[in-house]
């Protein structure tokens, strides 16, 4: 049953799923679906650096940790998108906030 052993059930960044599956990777065979997700992550990825980084700034703006996921994984670069994801959470920021998480994103 796949998740069976899973220890946290929150959310995770392209950047983790990159590093669990290339730990996967060198013990064994991944499946194609875990070779796709692997692909997938190597090119969206960042340092875990660069995502502590982000994910600072985001905190310090006022976003909750799984919004904030969303956003660095999608790297918006225009209002619409952010605005998007904080509707998908049912969150919503005033236009200067918006503004700082396009900034932070900008200066990464």
């Amino acid at each position: 049953m796949i998740g069976k052993n899973a220890r946290d059930e929150g959310p995770v960044s392209i950047s983790t799923v990159w590093e669990i599956l290339e730990k996967r990777r060198k013990e064994r065979e991944l499946t194609l679906e875990q070779q796709m997700a692997l692909e997938h992550a190597e090119k969206f990825k960042l340092t875990k650096a660069a995502y502590a980084k982000l994910e600072k700034k985001l905190a310090d703006i006022g976003i909750d940790k799984h919004i904030a996921i969303k956003l660095i994984d999608l790297m918006p670069t225009d209002e619409m998108l952010v605005k998007q994801v904080l509707a998908s959470y049912k969150a919503e920021l005033d236009d200067n906030k918006i503004k700082e998480v396009l900034e932070a994103f900008k200066e990464k």
